[in-house]
C-alpha cells in the first residue's frame, strides 16, 4: 500500500487497520512471453474507413538491462517527442499524420518497442516505408552531438515533470519497488543518458531495434 499526502499518523494507522482485514494472497507465477519465431505482417480491413491505423514493433530489454537507460534516450530521439526524427519525417515533411509516437512498455518479465500512427489508406505502405527508412538510419551513421543534446534535454525535463508532486513521486517509488530495482535508479538513469554518444546510439540501434524482427499489423 502506499500512501501520498499530509496525513498524521493516526490516520495512517486508521487506513492499514482497514486493509488488514484482507488476506494476501500469492500471485501465479508469470508465464513466460516467448518470442514468435514468424514475423507478423497482418492488415484487418475495416469497411469504410478512410484512415489506417500502424503500428509496428518487438520484443525488447527490459529495466534490469544495462542497455536500457540508453534505449530510453534512444526512443525518445526517434519518436519519442514532438522534435523527434520520426516527427520531423513522417508529419512536417511528408504530411502524412497529426502524429507519429514510438515508445517502450517495460514490465517485470518482457517489456515492447512499439512505434504507432495513424495516416490515410492509401498512405499506409509509404508510412512504413518511410518508418523503416528511420529506424535504419540510425544504424548507419553516427547521431548528431547537437540532435543528442536537444533530445536529451528534453527527455531530462519530461522526467523532472514526472516528480513534481507527492503522487508522481509514490508511483516512482511505486515502479522501483514493484519491478525490483536498486533504490538509486532514476539517479543511474540520468547518469547514463547524460553519457550518451552518437556513436553508441548507432551501435544500441543495431543491436536492438533490427527491422527484421519488427512485426507490422494495420487496421483500417
Amino acid at each position: 500500500m502506499y500512501i501520498s499526502g499530509a496525513l498524521l499518523p493516526a490516520q495512517i494507522k486508521e487506513i492499514e487497520n482497514l486493509f488488514a482485514q484482507f488476506d494476501g494472497q500469492q500471485l501465479a507465477e508469470p508465464v513466460p512471453v516467448v518470442q514468435e519465431a514468424e514475423l507478423r505482417k497482418r492488415h484487418f480491413k475495416k469497411p469504410g474507413s478512410v484512415q489506417a491505423s500502424l503500428r509496428v514493433g518487438c520484443q525488447t530489454v527490459t529495466r534490469n538491462h544495462p542497455d536500457y537507460f540508453q534505449l530510453l534516450l534512444l526512443n525518445h530521439l526517434l519518436g519519442g517527442y514532438f522534435g523527434s526524427r520520426l516527427m520531423k519525417n513522417i508529419r512536417e515533411e511528408k504530411g502524412l499524420t497529426y502524429g507519429i509516437h514510438s515508445s517502450i512498455h517495460a514490465h517485470r518479465h518482457q517489456s515492447l518497442f512499439t512505434i504507432g500512427t495513424d495516416v490515410n489508406i492509401e498512405k499506409a505502405a509509404l508510412t512504413i516505408d518511410e518508418i523503416q527508412k528511420e529506424v535504419e538510419k540510425l544504424q548507419s551513421e553516427d547521431l548528431p552531438a547537437k540532435e543528442i543534446e536537444v533530445a536529451r534535454n528534453h527527455f531530462l525535463g519530461s522526467l523532472q515533470l514526472e516528480l513534481s508532486n507527492p503522487f508522481a513521486v509514490t508511483d516512482k517509488i511505486k515502479n522501483i519497488r514493484l519491478n525490483q530495482l536498486p533504490a538509486n535508479y532514476y539517479e543511474q538513469l540520468i547518469s547514463s543518458a547524460i553519457a550518451c554518444d552518437g556513436a553508441g546510439l548507432s551501435a544500441l540501434a543495431r543491436q536492438h531495434l533490427k527491422w527484421a524482427a519488427f512485426h507490422q499489423v494495420s487496421v483500417g
